[in-house]
């Protein structure tokens, strides 16, 4: 009787190491596909920013010339305001992109706040 419970408590302290093995496993598996999925997110977010900063230049230079023509009378108010509109809207956009950056940076490093390991450790 006494060489099964040695036997069932190795089988249990077994089962157990298996088990907190593969729990292991599977959330390293989630955070390295976190961890990329979140390179290719901010990695797309910054070719959209630089995408939107060259944008913004090009309504900037639009936005003087309308405004050196409204001023020698050559095009309406009506104009000069829709090409304020549009770089004042451009700019908007590149605050907006830098605002996902930050939110998908804070969501990423909150995964590794309930995460053990010996970096939150320290």
């Amino acid at each position: 009787i006494g060489g099964a419970k040695t036997d069932v408590e190795a089988v249990k302290q077994e089962v157990t190491k298996k088990a907190r093995i593969a729990n292991e496993r599977s959330i390293n598996g989630k955070l390295g596909a976190l961890h990329i999925q979140t390179r290719r997110m901010i990695n797309a977010l910054y070719a959209s920013l630089k995408a939107q900063k060259i944008n913004s230049k090009h309504l900037q230079i639009t936005l003087a010339n309308s405004k050196k023509k409204y001023a020698q009378a050559r095009i309406e108010s009506r104009d000069l305001i829709n090409d304020e509109d549009s770089y004042l809207s451009s700019n908007l956009n590149e605050i907006d992109i830098k605002l996902q950056v930050a939110t998908t940076l804070i969501d990423y490093l909150s995964v590794f706040s309930e995460t053990p390991c010996l970096f939150n450790r320290k």
